[in-house]
């Protein structure tokens, strides 16, 4: 490598749990790249509650081991997981691939043999990108037909 040319890293960010598997400081490093303060952003607060708001700072690791972020009408600062930018969700559920369970559980199946995860862990994460707290919160709205 050229010492003078200073290194790329390429990441795709499916999902913010994927953006942390990559450390703290360069997930809020990529974070930063793709979305500046007053970026429209989606929260998830702890009850799955999703509340639309923007971002009024960058991304930051705080105590030097978590990456938090602050927003508008949220106070003190905001686990980065629990962020995703809007366009980011749109383009991530633009092909409906979670339209049906079935649709869902097939994610999962990817996910797992991507990652090396277990099944249930797999479907714990594609029900969270879904907009669900968790799978089973998933499963009883594809039951009711709320999805």
């Amino acid at each position: 490598m050229d010492a003078n040319k200073p290194e790329t890293i390429t990441v795709k960010i499916r999902t913010p749990i994927h953006l942390l598997a990559t450390g703290p400081q360069t997930a809020c490093d990529i974070w930063n790249r793709h979305y500046p303060v007053g970026t429209p952003v989606t929260a998830t607060k702890d009850k799955g509650e999703k509340v639309e708001t923007v971002t009024r700072s960058a991304a930051e690791v705080m105590g030097g081991h978590t990456a938090v972020i602050w927003l508008e009408g949220i106070s003190g600062a905001y686990l980065l997981s629990r962020v995703i930018g809007r366009q980011q969700a749109e383009e991530m559920f633009a092909n409906k691939q979670f339209a049906t369970l079935e649709g869902l559980k097939r994610a999962a199946v990817k996910l797992k043999r991507a990652e090396g995860i277990s099944h249930s862990a797999a479907l714990e994460e594609i029900a969270r990108d879904a907009g669900f707290a968790n799978y089973s919160d998933a499963l009883q709205a594809y039951k009711k037909g709320q999805s």
